[in-house]
């Protein structure tokens, strides 16, 4: 009758016990035990680390001394042949005692430094051919994408400066409506680009005086912007408490502002209209005033 071999860490391998009866197996364990131990005493007792003595007994029951090397598999060394064996010895296909049968302790042919040894020869590293392929796509994906990263921060800096702009226009027309005063708006410097700050302007002159209270300050646009005004909105703007922006002679002060980006052209236009509204229109050939 053929006993069935309990397979182990490795399934997809098959023994070659299972054409043995059970007395043969106990017979070809017992042989191979008495050989590996004579082997293992004669042969591959070598030293394991270097400074350090160990001893072992050999078959005619003395000891003898040596020097020990690296840690690896007492049968690193015996033939392919002999380590299978040494394997199949191990397995264990005796039944416990729930009737369950036990697992192999060890069912590879090979020993652990074999394998590392092996796997390290195994191993490719990256040729010549393959590195310049990589580096190829490399350089192919960078000149795509750099110019890319830069329209997108040229677009967001466009956004964000035309919405600061823009808050600041209709804050000062929303206060002057609420606060039943006049609220102006002046470049710092004498530049638009340079900021601006939005005033109650108690004097109706459009300019900040010391006495008058700052409501918002605005920082700078981008360093790559431009930020200008036509004649009418030139120096100022006041927006009256009827929500009107208006020049200091009573004139409605319907004006235009060019944001525009130094690199590429692109901008905006900003309108301001006789009721004190703002629009905004996207071109493509900005220029400034």
């Amino acid at each position: 009758m053929p006993v069935t071999v309990i397979q182990g860490r490795y399934p997809d391998r098959t023994s070659s016990l299972d054409r043995f009866a059970p007395s043969e197996i106990e017979s070809i364990q017992q042989q191979t035990r008495l050989r590996l131990r004579s082997v293992l005493t004669h042969q591959i007792a070598k030293p394991r680390h270097s400074n350090t003595q160990y001893k072992c007994q050999n078959g005619n029951g003395h000891h003898q001394f040596g020097q020990r090397k690296s840690k690896t598999s007492p049968h690193a060394n015996l033939p392919l042949e002999m380590r299978r064996q040494y394997s199949l010895a191990r397995l264990s296909i005796h039944s416990e005692a729930d009737g369950r049968r036990r697992k192999p302790d060890d069912w590879y042919p090979f020993s652990r430094s074999n394998r590392r040894q092996e796997a390290m020869h195994t191993s490719k590293g990256l040729s010549l051919v393959e590195l310049l392929v990589t580096l190829s796509i490399v350089s192919i994906v960078l000149l795509v994408a750099v110019p890319g990263m830069g329209r997108l921060r040229q677009g967001q800096e466009l956004a964000s400066s035309l919405s600061m702009l823009r808050g600041s226009l209709a804050y000062a027309r929303q206060e002057a409506i609420r606060t039943g005063s006049s609220v102006s708006i002046t470049p710092k410097q004498n530049s638009w680009r340079n900021g601006w700050q939005v005033f109650l302007d108690t004097n109706h002159d459009g300019i900040l005086q010391e006495h008058e209270r700052v409501l918002r300050d605005a920082p700078p646009v981008g360093p790559a912007l431009s930020l200008t005004g036509n004649t009418p909105v030139q120096n100022y703007i006041r927006y009256t408490p009827s929500g009107r922006a208006t020049l200091i002679n009573g004139a409605y002060q319907m004006g235009t502002f060019a944001l525009c980006h130094e690199d590429d052209g692109k901008g905006y236009m900003l309108r301001i209209n006789n009721a004190g509204r703002v629009s905004s229109v996207a071109v493509s050939d900005c220029e400034a005033f």
